[in-house]
């Protein structure tokens, strides 16, 4: 499994969708700077943050915290 921390797959999982920071920031109801927190690994989202950044992002918290290396969320 990748060794990647949980700010650089959240980076990852954005870039993967095509949106910029600011447009995250906006799906998921937050300031620029705070998302960007995220993504810098100044801040750990909470579980409940993770479980919106995964959804918004089309990806699983499995995958965010490193459990998955499997980025897109397979739909059933």
């Amino acid at each position: 499994m990748n060794e990647q921390s949980l700010s650089e797959r959240i980076k990852i999982a954005r870039e993967n969708i095509g949106i910029t920071k600011a447009e995250a920031a906006r799906r998921l109801n937050l300031s620029k700077i705070g998302y960007c927190r995220y993504e810098y690994g100044e801040r750990t989202p909470s579980i409940q943050t993770l479980e919106v950044i995964a959804r918004c992002f089309n990806t699983s918290i499995d995958y965010l915290t490193g459990k998955s290396d499997d980025i897109m969320l397979m739909i059933s």
